[in-house]
């Protein structure tokens, strides 16, 4: 077992770099040790960035040129404030953790830059560039997803291990891998942020395919949040759903939601529960307005308590 999988991935990408680094310049005649890397202890040695290849397991695969720019940016007046994490590979080096910074090391012309040089087996590799980008929060759903199967599939990890080394549920990773079996359209949907990852799970709640086609192109083409996509969902699945009665159903809650938003002019969200069950929120911007909403509900309610159920005033 080596010293990363002692020290625990869950522990977090931080705990690769060692406190009290000496910055170093890269030796070519430095020795190596048994597995080709060569013996550094813990310094930070400099490095072509030319020299380091991506790692073949890197989770991420979409990179903004614009957020690159803005770093390489940066990167020229401030240099890299956090070392590149990489192994030995033959006469060049395999990045593990750090490809953003070097794409834009790149761009900003370093001739070197930092790097600490480790030994990892496979797995190890998938979870440090895994882990790094998720403390980033720079993957997005269906590249996290990519990245829990493989850990799965090709690394037997099941998603209890999983979650204990990167902070979530077994059910949250079993969740999010659900997306794969989401159409290519609707994958690159959420990938290129059109929609999120809740209206990928409402989607996936329709077994049949061309409904789930039908229903991600009228949330692309009304633009529909979740919650709308949901509502609409649960007039459309099973054998007897149908497209009428999913929006006879949404057109229902969208209209005494607006009816209620004009009795109390203000702004008013629900929220379905499990069983029938749900909440009802409504909105306000001071006390005042709380203080006006409730007086409206209050008189309503008292109202209503002098009418019989033929509308006739009760004596009291």
């Amino acid at each position: 077992m080596s010293e990363i999988r002692k020290r625990g991935l869950g522990r977090g990408f931080d705990s690769l770099i060692p406190e009290g680094m000496v910055e170093t310049e890269f030796d070519v005649t430095a020795p190596v040790d048994e597995s080709g890397a060569r013996v550094s202890g813990d310094t930070i040695q400099q490095l072509d960035p030319f020299l380091l290849d991506p790692n073949p397991h890197q989770p991420r695969k979409n990179f903004e040129e614009a957020a690159l720019e803005a770093l390489a940016a940066s990167i020229r007046v401030h240099g890299i404030l956090q070392p590149l994490v990489a192994t030995r590979k033959g006469d060049r080096f395999e990045l593990i953790a750090g490809e953003r910074r070097l794409r834009a090391a790149r761009l900003a012309g370093l001739t070197r830059v930092p790097v600490i040089l480790r030994t990892f087996d496979e797995q190890e590799k998938l979870e440090l560039a895994l882990i790094e980008n998720i403390q980033r929060a720079e993957l997005n759903p269906i590249e996290l997803a990519t990245a829990y199967r493989k850990l799965a599939d090709e690394f037997n990890q099941t998603y209890d291990d999983i979650g204990q080394k990167i902070g979530k549920s077994s059910s949250a990773i079993a969740n999010t891998v659900r997306l794969l079996n989401l159409s290519a359209d609707a994958k690159r949907a959420i990938v290129d942020g059109i929609i999120s990852e809740a209206h990928g799970r409402v989607i996936l709640s329709l077994e049949d395919e061309d409904k789930r086609a039908e229903i991600l192109r009228l949330i692309l083409k009304y633009k529909w949040t979740q919650k709308q996509a949901d509502e609409f969902a649960r007039g459309y699945r099973g054998p007897r759903g149908s497209k009428m009665l999913a929006q006879a159903r949404l057109n229902e809650i969208e209209a005494w939601q607006t009816d209620l938003e004009k009795y109390l002019n203000a702004s008013v969200k629900q929220t379905r529960l499990a069983r029938g069950k749900g909440k009802i929120i409504i909105e306000y911007n001071s006390a005042q307005e709380l203080d006006r909403i409730y007086r409206l509900i209050r008189h309503n309610s008292v109202a209503s308590k002098h009418h019989g159920s033929d509308g006739i005033v009760k004596q009291t």
